[in-house]
Parts: C-alpha cells; structure tokens; sequence
C-alpha cells in the first residue's frame, strides 16, 4: 500500500496537484485582473475621493482574494495529506495498530491523571468566547525588548525553508499570501550555481538511500519548488516529502546552504492525521536530562535514526559548515528536540543552531540544555495559540473557564456579551486576570513546560505601527489566550508574511 499510495495520489480527484492546479489558474486570473486594472490607469495620478475610495475598496479585494485562495490552499494541501494518511493506513495493519495504540494511550493517561476530567469542566463554546473577551480588556503584550532587523532577516530566511518543508501547494499558499499584502515574491533559477548531489555520493546504507529515493512526479515538483522558494540548486537538496503521514518518521529534507555554510534540516509540521497524533501525545517523559512532550521526543530520537547519517556526509563533504535546525509547528518542536539530543550526546562536531516557528511547549527544566536553549530563537506570529499548548497550560486554561462559567452572568447577558453588546462584568475580568498568574501545582506527566530557546520573538500585528517584533524570555510567556485567529494565525503563510513585513519596514 505505501508503494501504491502515492501513485494514486496524483491521478484520483482529491489530489494534490488537480485541486492546487484549478486554485492556480484561478490566483492566476486574479493577479492578472488586477495588473490590468493597475496598467490602465486605476491608480495612477492624483485620485479624486471617489477613485481613493474605489482604489481602497480594490487593494481590501486583492488582500482578501488572495488572502483568501492563500487559506484555502493551505487547507486543502493538509487535508490532501489527511486523505492519503487515512487510506495507507486502511492498507497498513502496523500503522492502524499504531494509531489504536496512541489513542488509547493519551485515552488511558487522561483518565489516569485526571487532567480529562479537569478539562471536560467548564469547556463549552460560550465560555470560550466570554473568556477570550474578558482576557482582550487587560491583555497588552509589549515587551521592553524588540529584535533587531538582522534577527527578522534570519527568522525569514529559514522559515522559508520550514514552509518549504510542506511542499509545492504550501509554498504557493504562502506566495498569493505575500501577493495579498503586496509583498515581494522572490524565486530563484536553479540553473546558475550547480550543486554536489552529496546524496548519491555520500556513504550512508543502501535502505536509508531508499528512503530519500525521488521516483514520483509529486515529488520532483516538490523539490523543484523547494529549490526555487529557498534558493538552493536541486542537487544540493534530498528530498522526503511524500503524500501522507507517518507516525515514527516525520517528513523533513536535507539542503546544503553555501550561502549561509549550513547544512540545513527542515523538519515539517503537522500535515496528516499521524502527526495530530503525535500532537496529542503530549504527556511528558524523561528526555536528555529533563522532561519533554514524549509524542514529539520520540520523533526526534527517530528522525536522528534515519537522518544522521545523511546529515553527518553532508558536513563532512562541507569542512566548517554549521548545522541548522528548522522547522514549523511540530516541525519546530522536533527540531528544537533534536538540538537538545544533539547537544546533549555531542552527536556533531560542529555548531548547531535552531530556528523554531509556531513551536509548542515541549521542554523542561531549561537549565538542564543550557547549549541548547542558547542557540535557539523561537518566533510567535500574533494570536497562534499552539506555543502556549501543553497539558499543564490545558490544566490552568480550565481554571479560566471554570471562572467564567462560574461569573458570567444569566443567559441574556452572556448573550450581550457574546455579540459585543457590553463587555464582561468587572467581576469576570478581575477574576480572569488572577487566575492567569496563578500557577498549578505540577503534576507527573504534565509538568510546566517551555519553549527551550534564549529569545522568543512574538510578532504581534494589532500594533498602530503594524507589525512589532518583541522579544520574551520563554518562562515570561503568558497563559492561553483565546481569540477567533488562534488557527488562522498560525498557518505558514501568515509566519512568512510578518517576517516580511518587519524586514521591509525597518528598510
């Protein structure tokens, strides 16, 4: 079957490239109505109000039209990928077993634990957004500390590469999203700097050479894709990111960037039901001298299994170059994971530093990775609320909305509220901003956990500047917050996008 799969992804109706196909034609015809709207004299001169107006109404269509296609594209990519997943796994007998075990293992630990108990108190739809409401009337996050432009400048460049991870519908998401906001679109020929192709020349065993093996249509146009989003020939990336899901390797490539003298390994996020999987198993366990998320620990350990050696020729064939770990969502949580293995086991003679986009909490004690957590920088785009997700903050977002359910009132002023009739009463809204700087006792298997990074730069864009990249140490991050974009906010093409902006800006 997973031979199979993959095949059949690029004939039958739902795949990749017939759906991503019909969105480009239509981003196309867009982005060509609106170049001749701008050719013929739409914008040009001095407007009268009427025409400021119709130019305003036409930049707020291009910004939701391509905004739009953008969101949808990266929907349809992950559930491309959901489908896939699901029909190998009907095919595969190990891999139901795998996800039968992993449910009912999270099943087990909740019920064991009592953290299912705990959430199921409280959690309803209008606790949410009454909660989300009383914590946007005290919310400010600002911080003293604003990373420099150089410090965007390197958070864009790799996080190119972490949406790169995804693949060839990702990366054009992100581009009609830059497109949207009118930001550049920059892509790179292959054709001017040849590459080494230290995948077939590199000593590594003849399975994990399988692995890497590219005999799919779907497949070179991902790299060709990768390789003109990041700027790296085609021969100087291995590729492995195929249709579907996996549970004990995630998908991830390997690139050799001259420019930067990094071998660079990005890791994707999640992008199937295997890897929401792994998202869920967030009990922790021991891990490299402190505790971690034990669904994204394993995935570390196994990505270094398949992947090291490959890694290790690369820097062989490459005297000097550094070692670079990416990655987005999942992808960012493995790959700050798999620096604090790196440098815990001294698995690399060399300088390893990790860029982690949209990373969940999955560390702690932060002291005990020290090497680690100095070489790596996290970023936070807006209201994403993954960084924030863990069991132990699960537990103190019930507390809230346990507050609310107890303040909110009767079912007329909840109503009020819902709507933006009137705000929280003060009751509310004092007992919600309490409750967020109190900490819960730990509990084993969801301990208090950290991005385990020297900086975290949180972009927030609700600023009357715009964007405004601030930066926090990891233990200062605040609870949960509830907002209507803690999804929208945390897809790729929303990450590349600020990074962008903040980098113009400063220009």
């Amino acid at each position: 079957a997973e031979n199979i799969v993959p095949k059949v992804t690029s004939v039958v109706p739902f795949s990749d490239n017939v759906v991503g196909f019909g969105l480009d034609v239509t981003s196309t015809v867009g982005h060509a109505f609106h170049g001749v709207g701008s050719h013929v004299g739409i914008f040009k001169g001095e407007p009268s109000i009427t025409t400021r107006m119709q130019g305003t109404a036409t930049e707020e269509f291009r910004e939701f039209f391509f905004g739009g296609v953008s969101l949808v594209q990266t929907s349809i990519a992950f559930g491309t990928g959901a489908v896939v997943d699901v029909f190998s796994t009907l095919f595969n007998q190990e891999k139901l077993s795998r996800w039968f075990g992993t449910l009912n293992g999270i099943y087990k630990y909740l019920e064991a634990s009592g953290i299912g108990k705990e959430v199921l108190k409280g959690v309803s739809l209008q606790n949410l957004i009454i909660l989300g409401k009383a914590q946007a009337m005290t919310r400010d996050i600002k911080s003293d500390k604003v990373a420099s432009p150089e410090e965007c400048g390197e958070g864009y460049y790799f996080m190119k590469y972490a949406t790169a991870a995804y693949g060839a519908k990702t990366i054009s998401a992100v581009n009609n999203q830059k497109k949207g906001a009118k930001l550049r679109v920059s892509r790179y020929s292959n054709s001017t700097t040849p590459g080494t192709n230290f995948a077939t020349e590199a000593d590594i065993s003849e399975d994990i050479q399988n692995m890497y093996l590219i005999d799919e249509p779907i497949e070179f146009e991902n790299r060709a894709e990768i390789a003109a989003h990041i700027g790296v020939p085609e021969n100087d990336i291995v590729m492995f990111v195929k249709p579907g899901g996996n549970m004990k390797v995630v998908r991830h490539f390997i690139a050799v960037d001259h420019l930067k003298k990094a071998v660079v390994l990005a890791i994707r996020g999640t992008f199937s039901i295997s890897e929401l999987l792994i998202d869920a198993t967030a009990e922790t366990r021991d891990f490299c001298g402190g505790k971690a998320h034990s669904g994204i620990a394993d995935i570390a350990d196994e990505l270094w299994k398949v992947c090291g050696d490959v890694v290790q020729s690369a820097l062989e064939a490459n005297p000097g170059y550094g070692l670079v770990l990416t990655g987005h969502s999942l992808g960012a949580g493995a790959a700050c994971l798999l620096n604090i293995k790196l440098y815990h086991e001294n698995l690399v003679n060399t300088k390893v530093f990790c860029f982690a986009f949209a990373s969940p909490a999955v560390f702690d004690d932060l002291e005990a990775a020290p090497q680690a957590v100095a070489n790596t920088i996290a970023f936070i785009h807006d209201d994403d609320s993954v960084p924030f997700m863990s069991f132990a903050n699960l537990r103190e977002l019930t507390d809230s909305l346990m507050i609310v359910d107890k303040h909110k009132g009767n079912l007329f002023d909840q109503i009020q509220v819902i709507l933006g009739k009137k705000d929280p009463n003060p009751e509310l809204v004092k007992a919600v901003t309490h409750s967020a700087v109190t900490t819960r006792p730990d509990i084993e298997g969801a301990e208090k956990s950290y991005i385990p990074a020297f900086q975290v730069v949180w972009m927030r864009g609700s600023t009357d500047d715009g964007y405004v990249a601030y930066e926090f140490e990891a233990k200062d991050l605040p609870e949960i917050y509830v907002d209507v974009d803690i999804i929208n906010d945390h897809f790729p093409p929303y990450y590349e996008e600020s990074l962008l902006t903040l980098i113009d800006k400063s220009e």
